[in-house]
């Protein structure tokens, strides 16, 4: 996922200014997303733009363009960009890795699971 994630990064900052970049993808807090990265703030000099700016046009893009894998691209600061990809992108992610196998209706069960025990304790 983290490799498809700079690849249309690196779309995004092609189309729209025209320069060949290898963007940096981190794992910030949880509350931020699941992934952020700096790129607007790396272009600025070279787009002749804020990085905020930079960032708006890039997040734009990112929604436009990313499919059903970005649940959420929001920017923090002066021109972080932070990505929040779907519960079905994560899922995916987790089963290509062949580490587990697990379903949908696996994860329903726990959920299930989960409230139901709350409504005991609740009682």
């Amino acid at each position: 996922m983290k490799q498809q994630l700079q690849t249309i990064i690196a779309q995004a900052v092609q189309e729209l200014f025209a320069i060949d970049a290898t963007p940096e993808l981190t794992r910030p807090d949880e509350q931020f997303g699941d992934y952020a990265t700096n790129i607007a703030m790396q272009l600025a000099k070279q787009v002749g733009a804020a990085p905020r700016q930079i960032a708006e046009q890039l997040t734009e893009y990112l929604q436009a363009n990313a499919g059903e894998a970005i649940q959420a691209v929001t920017i923090a600061g002066p021109g972080f960009i932070n990505i929040r990809l779907t519960d079905a992108a994560l899922l995916a992610a987790v089963q290509a890795m062949g580490r587990f196998h697990v379903t949908t209706a696996d994860l329903a069960r726990q959920e299930r699971a989960g409230a139901a025990s709350l409504q005991r304790q609740l009682k």
